[in-house]
């Protein structure tokens, strides 16, 4: 492109030399000056007739008479003025004047047919109107007088004027007075075809050539005059000039060729042409320097843009063939950025679904009509690379009723939009777990954590965040069936795949809701894969607050049994409508500060804190109230009154059994929490629920004081009278991993 750009200019260049060479181009004389003084030696008639004496001179300029030469074309032929300047030899000076003499007689013969003027004393006005226009043109000295008979230097007699060589006299060339004359007396000749037209060079020599024929035919006819010279030339050379030619005596080459005028027009300034013809090109060269920077800048950004979708297709590729194998990566569906912006109408806020730290997820509609849930990746540098992948990778390697399906991705990169990557799942019409749990005020007590977005959250179902701001009422089948679901898509993690996949990231805005209220485990931005009984132990610790087991966020020691203590945060919320960090007073108490609200806020450095921390010293776990409520054979008020007494409270026993489960796996101890699939077999009644064991003192506490009583505290959760004998040591890693 910048090579056929250069070409263009300089081809562009080339078409304007041409015309600026024609412009500034001197017309060149057809012959050289000696050449036409050996053609013409000038327009006189030698010998023809005798001198004027001095007195009719004298006599004939006195008289009034009108010359009928026309010198106008002087001020266009100038070259007398530079034959006749000072220094100049007079020879030259008179033959230009004759040439300038030759110039009004040939017009003369042009219009009037005479070949000479009638009488001395119109030959005499003549010579004062030829004086006068050279005086005109700029020639200070008396050409006429200084070239006239007996006053000339010149040694040659055919440079001379006077006035018997322009008076009419029937002496000369046989008579010949008129141009009729002329054609009656020499006939036809090669003249009158050869000097037609003299515009070239070639065909000036051709005219030249054949009036030199001609004027030797009929001098040889007429012979000379007692002087030796030739008398019919001057009648030849102005026939040829006047008649013959079809431009004129006075056109350029007509004048040049045949009557030895020297045409030097005088060089035109320039200056004007120049500076236009640089400043256009200097305009064209910046014009071109600019585009050439423009078309590298656009393919500068252009290779960002295609440099991002390259790498990122091949992350998704490699992701779903490393997840699911090539059947997995073939079934991915690669959706058009275009088409995605039209389904979710633009990314408007009205679709807007759910939204986390590093995202956003979208309800969209295709063209075919089919709702979709489109997660737009907010981090789209090499740093969100890890998230975008191992959420692609995970999802393609699994496949289960309760987990969510990814339909296909998209990664695209425009100069509007900038760099986008998606992923495309089906669209849950209940939303989420939180949705219909709790309403939008209280959904903020439990965050989204980074990179962590609701995959298919309901903008149409009563849960929508669009339609209404209150919760769905939830029946206890549809908890039991939730309840159920999600331990079934954990189990299949934790024990259906290998390598197993710990999620991480278990809560309530993750667990997805169909039309039938199936639970669909979402979001794999933070899932694991660890080969089974493998401890992983990280530095960067990753969840939401409330829901991360405490040896993962005091010590980073990740196993399966993390996303249980998750679950149980989850089932615990399921049964109590409640959030997972509560306020004192939405518990019954006045403070209450746990190693794992703590712990959580410290390690769950993947979210977003909802409360600063100052706030977070008034809140209070769901796991630790539920236990307390148990402990104190209470547990079935954990339940929402709501669907407490459904049926008549046929259902109270399953209900303390599913709170039972959740405390159970929401133990601060790893060795007391049951398995995913143990805790699934509790729940469905196929195994006894073992008795549930004491909760040690977190690794740090608050005490509440009495009336300013420092040695007097209560831990306590529900109310100032129940308490806990406080322990007189801290938990060690090893004891909570006992």
């Amino acid at each position: 492109m910048l090579l056929q750009l250069l070409l263009l200019l300089v081809g562009f260049l080339l078409l304007l030399l041409p015309s600026f060479a024609n412009s500034a181009r001197v017309l060149p004389t057809r012959l050289e000056q000696e050449q036409k003084e050996d053609r013409h030696r000038s327009l006189t008639v030698v010998g023809a007739a005798e001198e004027e004496p001095e007195a009719a001179k004298v006599t004939a300029t006195a008289s009034n008479v009108t010359c009928p030469l026309d010198f106008s074309i002087l001020n266009k032929y100038t070259w007398i003025n530079q034959a006749c300047g000072p220094g100049t030899n007079s020879t030259g000076c008179c033959f230009a004047a004759l040439s300038g003499m030759g110039l009004g007689i040939a017009m003369y013969l042009h219009d009037t047919g005479d070949f000479e003027l009638p009488d001395t004393a119109t030959a005499y006005a003549c010579f004062d109107a030829f004086q006068a226009a050279l005086q005109k043109i700029g020639v200070k000295q008396d050409v006429v007088k200084e070239c006239s008979s007996g006053n000339s230097t010149s040694t040659t007699s055919n440079t001379t004027m006077n006035v018997a060589m322009f008076t009419r006299s029937p002496k000369i060339c046989k008579g010949i007075l008129t141009v009729n004359d002329f054609r009656r007396i020499v006939g036809p000749s090669s003249v009158d075809s050869a000097c037609v037209d003299v515009a070239t060079h070639g065909q000036c020599i051709e005219c030249v050539n054949a009036m030199q024929s001609l004027i030797q035919q009929l001098d040889s006819n007429n012979g000379a005059d007692d002087d030796g010279e030739n008398d019919c030339f001057d009648f030849v050379v102005l026939y040829a000039a006047a008649v013959v030619n079809s431009a004129g005596p006075w056109n350029a080459d007509t004048a040049t060729c045949i009557l030895a005028v020297v045409y030097n027009p005088p060089m035109e300034n320039h200056t004007g042409l120049f500076v236009g013809l640089g400043a256009a090109i200097a305009a064209l060269i910046a014009v071109a320097v600019a585009l050439i920077l423009l078309v590298v800048k656009r393919r500068e950004k252009a290779a960002v843009h295609r440099e991002f979708v390259s790498r990122n297709s091949k992350l998704l590729k490699q992701g779903a063939a490393g997840g699911g194998g090539g059947a997995a990566a073939a079934a991915l569906v690669w959706y058009n950025f275009a088409d995605l912006k039209a389904a979710t109408h633009g990314f408007s806020e009205n679709n807007l679904v759910g939204e986390g730290a590093f995202g956003s997820v979208y309800k969209g509609v295709l063209k075919n009509g089919q709702s979709i849930a489109v997660k737009r990746f907010r981090n789209c540098t090499p740093d969100g690379d890890h998230c975008f992948l191992n959420e692609v990778e995970v999802i393609s390697k699994v496949k289960h009723r309760n987990l969510v399906v990814l339909r296909g991705c998209c990664v695209a990169s425009t100069k509007t939009d900038g760099h986008q990557r998606m992923l495309v799942y089906d669209f849950m019409q209940n939303g989420s777990l939180a949705d219909c749990l709790f309403s939008n005020n209280n959904k903020s007590s439990s965050s989204n954590s980074s990179c962590k977005e609701n995959s298919g959250g309901s903008s149409s179902s009563s849960c929508s965040k669009e339609e209404s701001t209150k919760p769905l009422q939830l029946e206890w089948e549809d908890r039991y069936k939730i309840a159920i679901g999600m331990a079934k898509g954990l189990a299949y993690l934790h024990s259906g795949v290998v390598p197993q996949i710990i999620h991480r990231d278990i809560k309530a805005n993750n667990i997805l809701l169909d039309e039938q209220f199936n639970a669909r485990v979402a979001d794999f931005g933070l899932a694991k894969l660890t080969p089974e009984d493998e401890t992983h132990f990280t530095t960067h610790v990753a969840g939401t607050h409330g829901y991360v087991a405490p040896e993962y966020a005091l010590y980073g020691q990740l196993t399966d049994k993390s996303d249980v203590y998750s679950f149980g945060v989850c089932l615990l919320e399921l049964l109590s409508s409640r959030t997972a960090l509560l306020h004192p007073a939405a518990a019954s108490a006045p403070r209450l500060t746990t190693t794992t609200a703590a712990a959580s806020e410290s390690g769950g450095g993947g979210g977003s804190p909802t409360t600063t921390s100052s706030s977070s010293h008034n809140l209070c776990l769901i796991t630790d109230w539920a236990w307390l409520l148990v402990k104190e054979g209470k547990g079935i008020e954990v339940v929402d009154p709501v669907i407490r007494d459904t049926d008549d409270g046929a259902h109270q026993d399953v209900m303390l059994r599913f709170v039972k489960v959740g405390i159970l796996c929401a133990h601060l101890l790893v060795t007391f929490r049951p398995s995913m699939m143990e805790a699934l077999k509790m729940l469905e009644g196929d195994c006894d629920i073992p008795e549930i064991p004491d909760r040690p003192l977190p690794l740090t506490f608050d005490m509440l004081y009495d009336n300013e009583n420092q040695s007097n505290a209560e831990y306590s959760c529900v109310s100032s009278s129940h308490s806990t004998t406080p322990f007189l040591k801290v938990l060690t890693q090893q004891e909570l991993m006992r």
